[in-house]
């Protein structure tokens, strides 16, 4: 069946040689595949002649899938083919179009939990304000992670479910500093962390709105506040007589005296919500004309 041959430290890489038979009807001749492992790949150094059939997997050749551990399909690698995989793997290698009782088995030991990752840039990207959108803006890690996971803090203490790569502040954010801090997995190295600097202090909310409107409907008049970006949790109304406020007056609808008549009245709508600035509107003025 061959022998193995190893070369190297296995800490670093080490080069190994896996012997099969050509076929069954020439088995006298040996068929070498060498690989070199290092810090979680396979790779696929050199082959007497044709592509080979690499299975990984834990235990059969049937199985073309290693479920746990990010293992590859079942396929065929020609010369510097990378497998990635993240644990120990028992191979099975053959020549391709051939039984798989005509190859040679082999557990490949895979160095993990390497180091030398060269880590990547953090910034925050985004409108330092409640309710605009912050980002989470990573470079370029050496070697390309798996994935990454990010987890966002107010002051320096981690804010619960705030664990993507972009982020919303909140009413509670206001007056405070954010940074994100996001952890980097590899195949083969330890897991890397990377936390950005704080943000300036989070500044208050601004509404988005439009002017209100009056209408009229015989002697009420009823003020229609228009679309406020966020919905304010309170709105409040103020109905003035020209510049005067007109006592009592404070909600959306307003019954016009007789003696408004020939005058000009408005209304002044007020919007709040924790978090943002407090923000008045006023409509434009409407005359008041006799009731048809």
């Amino acid at each position: 069946m061959g022998l193995l041959r190893t070369f190297g430290a296995l800490a670093t890489a080490t080069a190994i040689a896996l012997a099969l038979p050509i076929s069954p009807a020439q088995a006298a001749r040996v068929f070498d595949v060498e690989y070199s492992v290092s810090c979680g790949r396979v790779t696929v150094i050199s082959d007497d002649a044709e592509k080979l059939a690499i299975y990984y997997g834990s235990e059969a050749v049937t199985s073309d899938l290693l479920d746990a551990d990010g293992a590859v399909l079942v396929d065929q690698y020609e010369v510097g083919t990378i497998a990635t995989i993240r644990s120990t793997l028992y191979v099975v290698a053959y020549l391709a179009g051939h039984e798989s009782g005509t190859g040679i088995t082999q557990t490949l030991t895979v160095p993990q939990d390497c180091t030398g990752v060269s880590k990547a840039t953090l910034t925050i990207t985004g409108t330092r304000r409640v309710g605009k959108t912050l980002v989470a803006k990573v470079g370029t890690w050496v070697p390309a992670p798996l994935f990454h996971t990010y987890q966002w803090y107010r002051n320096g203490t981690a804010i619960s479910e705030a664990n993507d790569i972009d982020y919303t502040p909140v009413a509670a954010d206001r007056g405070k500093r954010l940074k994100v801090k996001v952890t980097a997995f590899f195949v083969g190295y330890s897991s890397v962390s990377r936390t950005s600097k704080p943000t300036a202090k989070i500044k208050a909310g601004l509404f988005d709105s439009v002017r209100p409107k009056i209408s009229r409907d015989v002697w009420t008049a009823t003020a229609a506040p228009g679309t406020w970006n966020p919905v304010p949790t309170t709105l409040k109304y103020q109905w003035y007589l020209g510049t005067k406020k007109v006592k009592g007056a404070t909600s959306a609808t307003f019954d016009i005296p007789a003696s408004y008549v020939n005058k000009k009245i408005r209304v002044r709508v007020t919007g709040s919500k924790a978090g943002y600035t407090t923000r008045v509107r006023f409509s434009k003025y409407f005359l008041v004309t006799p009731s048809s």
